[in-house]
């Protein structure tokens, strides 16, 4: 273990990674899932230190079978780099507007990214957004969308005249959602931390790995870059789905669009 020295909980620091501490489970509590009360979707819990300080715990159910068989009320645990987050449900057991998450690392290569766009908000105001596909070493897909200056950096960065060829992502604290019975995933608001091609251990490992699978099963290095979506045009030429035309009219935004079809005949009038 990289660092022995114990941190209390009036010593965390959402600024720093590299810390242990070590707690006691004081309670345990699960969340069920919308609509579905045999599903868990979160595990929470109330921790105390040695000085006898609380803090909330949570652990969502993606991670159940890596963490579940040590979440056992009364034991202690060594917890080493833990992820400090803002505590964003209505009420907070501690009082306190930070809590600890049993997290892991999102980390997938980019195979498309599209367009920054500003949309509408419920409030009225506009908000950057930006649309990734990324690809883990199994070839399994999932979207990715990025917010605000998540947005704007990214894409700058894919943009960007000197950016690899090849780009590895990085997300610590995302959000899963569920939308259409698709996941995806999102960052959560400014507690999110992103890494683009960034010189650590986690990405220069994942990127030789899955550049090094690609190459194998292809003999074109370009089918294996990382693609850069600039106009509408491109992105339906790389949809995975498509709508028939006769929902063209429940658009309810203005906004580019591509027809295809058969012409069966033309009118002169």
């Amino acid at each position: 273990m990289e660092n022995n020295k114990i941190t209390m909980f009036r010593s965390l620091d959402a600024q720093l990674t590299n810390y242990t501490i070590k707690a006691k489970i004081i309670s345990l509590w699960h969340k069920k899932m919308n609509g579905d009360e045999k599903q868990i979707y979160r595990v929470d819990m109330l921790l105390m230190d040695e000085e006898g300080s609380f803090i909330q715990c949570s652990c969502l159910n993606k991670l159940f079978k890596r963490f579940l068989k040590h979440l056992v009320v009364d034991d202690c645990l060594l917890i080493y780099k833990p992820s400090l987050a803002k505590d964003t449900t209505k009420i907070k057991v501690t009082g306190k507007d930070q809590k600890l998450s049993l997290f892991s690392w999102l980390r997938g290569y980019v195979v498309v990214s599209y367009p920054i766009e500003d949309v509408d908000k419920k409030d009225g105001t506009k908000a950057k957004r930006m649309n990734l596909t990324l690809k883990d070493l199994h070839d399994t897909k999932i979207s990715l969308t990025l917010w605000e200056n998540y947005a704007i950096e990214m894409s700058d960065y894919m943009n960007g005249k000197n950016r690899e060829d090849h780009v590895v992502l990085l997300v610590h604290f995302g959000t899963v959602n569920i939308y259409q019975e698709k996941i995806g995933l999102t960052n959560m608001f400014e507690a999110s931390r992103l890494f683009i091609n960034s010189d650590i251990d986690e990405i220069r490992e994942f990127k030789d790995r899955y550049v090094e699978k690609e190459f194998s099963q292809s003999s074109s290095s370009k089918q294996s870059c990382s693609q850069v979506i600039s106009n509408v045009e491109e992105q339906f030429l790389n949809a995975g789905d498509f709508v028939f035309n006769a929902f063209i009219s429940s658009i309810e935004v203005e906004k580019k669009v591509v027809i295809v079809g058969t012409v069966i005949a033309i009118s002169n009038h």
